[in-house]
């Protein structure tokens, strides 16, 4: 019996310690920012706009490191430039009881542009019509036109973030109805990326398809955060009865699965970057090699081994942590979860 009480007692421990922490805890906070609102402007010579979206660590210091670009538009001089941008963030750091930590951020940097006073937010008459030829060829189920069409789309009439976001939207149906589905999962991403671009209706659709898809892949603290985003999409209401119904089986899907297995392979910018959901992590590069593997939380980070296989666990007091891998491309590397819910 006093086995079984002390038992009880250190999970009692284990708990509380863990509420203490996240009520002791601090967000980094941006206190200036050293740049030039010019930085975020593209080229007056086309209605062409880019994005990059980053992960990057504020130092003891509040001074911005370890940045890296997850997801892109695809230019180069623009991912070198938002870098540079994040590097004259500063902050004052996080704190954990009083102390200053180290913490992960994300930012999304967008390089949009107005023109004598007009933004450039509307889609262009060559967009709309060959979006609608598309959404015609979806519906007759002529993928081979369809594909296409969208490789026209995307070269000839998709400049600004609002179309880049359909366009997306649009692979993604593309995508999913032809069962390609490393490739519907990253226009997903970016779709829901770029989703303040879309209408309303659009923007929660594809949410939920972001969300459903994450529990496909057993993503689920990736989908518990896409749930909680859904509430702040303009105009989208989404009621208290609603979000429990929508976080219930997730979270019942959480606690049936006490082992969770991911898998991904390195492609655009080489790296992997999600959500843990259990505290005992056991990774495998099983084609290639990593460079970078590390444990980015809300309040500490832990740079892991880059060996062929490692193990970690994510200390009980770390909030909100991420994995992040970076490697060769076309590395294949697996993850098993165990232990307890982080």
């Amino acid at each position: 019996m006093k086995v079984k009480f002390n038992i009880f007692y250190c999970i009692l421990c284990i708990f509380f310690s863990t509420i203490s922490s996240a009520n002791n805890f601090q967000y980094a906070k941006l206190i200036d920012n050293l740049n030039s609102d010019k930085t975020k402007e593209t080229s007056s010579n086309s209605r062409k706009e880019e994005w990059v979206k980053l992960a990057y660590l504020v130092g003891l210091d509040g001074k911005t490191t370890d940045i890296h670009v997850i997801h892109s538009s695809g230019s180069k001089p623009h991912i070198k430039s938002a870098v540079k941008y994040i590097r004259n963030f500063r902050f004052s750091p996080a704190t954990l009881n009083g102390r200053a930590v180290e913490s992960s951020k994300t930012f999304l940097m967008v390089y949009d542009k107005s023109f004598f006073g007009s933004n450039n937010d509307g889609i262009s008459v060559g967009f709309s019509k060959r979006y609608e030829e598309i959404n015609r060829l979806l519906a007759e189920k002529k993928f081979k036109n369809v594909d296409e069409q969208l490789k026209i789309l995307v070269e000839t009439n998709t400049r600004n973030l609002t179309e880049q976001a359909i366009s997306a939207w649009l692979h993604a149906i593309y995508y999913y109805q032809t069962s390609q589905w490393h490739e519907y999962g990253h226009q997903v991403v970016v779709a829901n990326i770029l989703r303040d671009y879309l209408p309303t209706k659009m923007a929660i659709t594809t949410a939920q398809n972001l969300l459903t898809w994450q529990m496909y892949i057993h993503e689920y603290t990736g989908a518990l955060n896409t749930l909680d985003s859904l509430r702040n999409i303009k105009n989208a209401n989404i009621s208290d009865e609603t979000y429990q119904k929508m976080r219930t089986p997730i979270l019942s899907t959480i606690k049936g699965n006490t082992e969770i297995e991911r898998s991904k392979e390195l492609k655009k910018n080489n790296i992997w970057v999600y959500p843990v959901t259990r505290s005992e992590l056991a990774i495998s590069v099983t084609s290639g090699s990593i460079e970078v593997a590390q444990l980015r939380c809300n309040n500490g980070v832990q740079s892991l081994s880059i060996a062929a296989q490692f193990k970690a666990s994510v200390p009980a007091h770390y909030l909100q942590c991420d994995l992040l891998i970076k490697g060769e491309l076309n590395s294949v590397i697996k993850v098993r979860e165990s232990g307890l819910i982080h």
